[in-house]
């Protein structure tokens, strides 16, 4: 029985629940990680691959999201150098809000000022460079199908990438086994088990009890399931699932940064970057009213991202161009049949609402900030 007995047991394999199981075991517990599939699937799998370093949240003054981006894009930075890459991005600037060369501008000083530490203790290889906003011609000059009417210049900035995602994973949870960290792969949670005042004792799991007085439910999309098996008198609302996919398509980059471009139709940014001798482009949403299982991703909405790619950048050939993958994952949304995100991760100690003693369920929103999300999941699961 000894074996089959742990400090915590996590449920889930993606990005949040590996980080999580590494951290833990980092920490000296003995910790069982177990996913029904394999590792690195659903959202984690269908990941644009960008780790962001906070620019975006500028626009809103979200100076706490701002902060957890650099901090955690950075952690991955120092502990998967070899996996990770400055990659500089271009958004052409119109006479359009915020998105405007006197604005981005600011938002450059500030990210300076904000992040002083960015490339703190990171490889030379790795540090990013300041961003700056272009003049108009620079900008035709580096990306020339952008279009020319109203450009009045271009945010030149850089982020992390990882061009190889499931290196990543594979790389993280290597680390994670050498921690002590044990993980199962095809094995699915079935029970919770706690005794008669209401505390966990552990999980039933492929067909085996496993002992352990914490349990982190990671599960994804499927999170919101698993709560409500293991603590039905809940009432914690938890989020609707949205549909993300991205392309990778066959065609040459249209410029040698990334470029964030708009077909002028829609509120989401269009992200198209390098990827070998061909072209990722994302990210798209999609409403998703059934079953996280049956997700898929409709042809004709894939075929209305190339057209939105084709408005924003004319010449490109997206109208028909071949696509040679489709990758996809579902988010934690607004509202169910709408595609908007939620902007805060969920996380619930259920015995802080009558649940189980030592449950802690999660629904994650960012791959960039798990590190952070891992910390407080475990700090939640320690206190009790």
């Amino acid at each position: 029985m000894q074996m089959n007995r742990f400090d915590v047991i996590v449920i889930g394999g993606g990005i949040h629940g590996l980080t999580i199981g590494l951290l833990a075991a980092e920490a000296g517990w003995r910790t069982l990680l177990i996913e029904r599939r394999r590792l690195g699937g659903g959202a984690t799998g269908g990941w644009f691959g960008i780790l962001h370093g906070g620019l975006r949240y500028l626009q809103r003054l979200d100076i706490l999201r701002f902060r957890a981006s650099l901090v955690d894009s950075r952690w991955f930075l120092r502990a998967f150098p070899e996996l990770v890459e400055p990659q500089p991005f271009l958004m052409p600037l119109y006479r359009r809000g915020l998105k405007r060369p006197a604005v981005m501008r600011a938002a450059m000083m500030v990210n300076r000022a904000l992040g002083p530490d960015r490339n703190m203790r990171v490889p030379q290889a790795g540090k990013v460079p300041p961003g700056r906003v272009l003049s108009a011609d620079d900008v035709a000059r580096r990306a020339p199908l952008v279009p020319r009417t109203g450009l009045r210049g271009g945010a030149l900035w850089h982020e992390l990438v990882v061009p190889d995602g499931p290196a990543l994973i594979a790389a993280l949870a290597a680390r994670a086994r050498a921690a002590g960290l044990e993980i199962r792969e095809g094995v699915e949670a079935q029970a919770l088990r706690h005794d008669d005042t209401g505390r966990v004792t552990g999980l039933s799991a492929g067909g085996q009890d496993f002992e352990a007085p914490r349990i982190v439910n990671a599960a994804g999309s499927w999170a919101p399931e698993l709560a409500g098996r293991f603590d039905p008198i809940s009432t914690t609302r938890f989020a609707p699932p949205v549909l993300a996919f991205n392309l990778l398509i066959d065609r040459p980059p249209p410029a040698a940064e990334a470029l964030s471009i708009s077909d002028g139709t829609a509120s989401d940014m269009l992200f198209l970057r390098p990827s070998g001798s061909r072209t990722f482009a994302g990210t798209v949403y999609l409403p998703q009213e059934g079953p996280a299982d049956t997700a898929r991703v409709p042809e004709g909405a894939i075929a209305a991202f190339l057209a939105r790619i084709e408005r924003a950048l004319p010449g490109f050939g997206a109208a028909d161009v071949s696509v040679v993958s489709v990758t996809s994952g579902l988010l934690p949304g607004t509202m169910m049949g709408e595609t908007g995100l939620i902007d805060r991760d969920i996380l619930l100690d259920h015995s802080a609402h009558g649940g189980p003693r030592g449950l802690v369920s999660l629904q994650g929103i960012k791959f960039t900030t798990a590190p952070s999300v891992a910390r407080e999941v475990l700090r939640r699961a320690c206190q009790r």
